[in-house]
This record gives structure tokens, C-alpha cells and sequence, in this order.
């Protein structure tokens, strides 16, 4: 058994028991290596839950749900709306192109937002001299 992870590389005696128990046990199902489901596979399990109900059902595949969870929500429905027409790569392209046009605008949006936040008066006004910058006790 190889162990790639330095981490597995320190497992106990008990942990490289298991380990092989695993090994033994995905190979049986020929499910390839099981550190292999960990990275790939399980993380469909922290899907949004309408991508995660989807996969559960049949209705879509779990790498186009893993493409699907980087998109905005309003684009994640219209695109889980077609996902039977489309590719994973086609989902992606079209996540990015999103991404490209709407991001400049939100992140103007955020910036102003944590501006305005950080500039209240109520919060200046709780800051010593030092923390605003400014030697004058005003």
C-alpha cells in the first residue's frame, strides 16, 4: 500500500490496518482507491441541497452537481433547469462567462458595502486617535 498523504505515512499500526481494510474492500467493489472517493466522490455530500436532492433522485450527474455548486443560485437553477442538455464543460464555460460579466459590478457592490461599514460614524467614533490614524483628540 503507498501512502501519498504524509499524514497516512504516521498512522498507527491500527490506522494502516484500516487503511488496508479499505483498500481491500474498494478494490472488491472496483470502485478504484477509496482516497480516491474521498476527494471526488464525497464531497457531494456537502452540496447545496437542491443539487444534492437532484443527484439523489437520478436527475443529475454528480460531476455536473459538482460544477453547479461554484454558480451563483439564480444561475445554479436556470442551469440545473438544462443540465440534461448540457456538458459538464459546457456548465462550467457558462459559470465563468457568468462570472466575467457580473463579477466587476458585485465585487464594487461588496466593497462599498464593507466601506460604509467600516466608515460609520457610530464605529469611528469608538476608535482611540491612534486607531483613526490622527493625532488630534478631536
Amino acid at each position: 500500500m503507498r501512502m501519498r498523504d504524509p499524514a497516512l505515512a504516521r498512522a498507527s499500526e491500527d490506522e494502516r490496518q484500516a487503511i488496508a481494510h479499505l483498500d481491500t474492500l474498494f478494490r472488491g467493489l472496483s470502485r478504484g482507491e477509496w482516497t480516491s472517493f474521498v476527494a471526488n466522490r464525497l464531497p457531494v455530500l456537502r452540496l447545496p441541497a437542491p443539487l444534492l436532492d437532484a443527484v439523489r433522485e437520478g436527475r443529475l450527474d454528480y460531476t455536473k452537481a459538482i460544477a453547479l455548486r461554484r454558480a451563483p443560485e439564480k444561475l445554479r437553477e436556470a442551469l440545473l433547469a438544462d443540465s440534461d442538455t448540457l456538458s459538464v464543460q459546457q456548465i462550467r464555460q457558462r459559470i465563468q462567462e457568468a462570472g466575467r460579466v457580473g463579477a466587476p459590478h458585485e465585487d464594487l457592490d461588496g466593497a462599498l458595502e464593507t466601506f460604509r461599514r467600516l466608515t460609520a460614524k457610530d464605529r469611528l467614533a469608538g476608535l482611540t486617535p491612534e486607531a483613526r490614524g490622527s493625532s488630534c483628540p478631536c
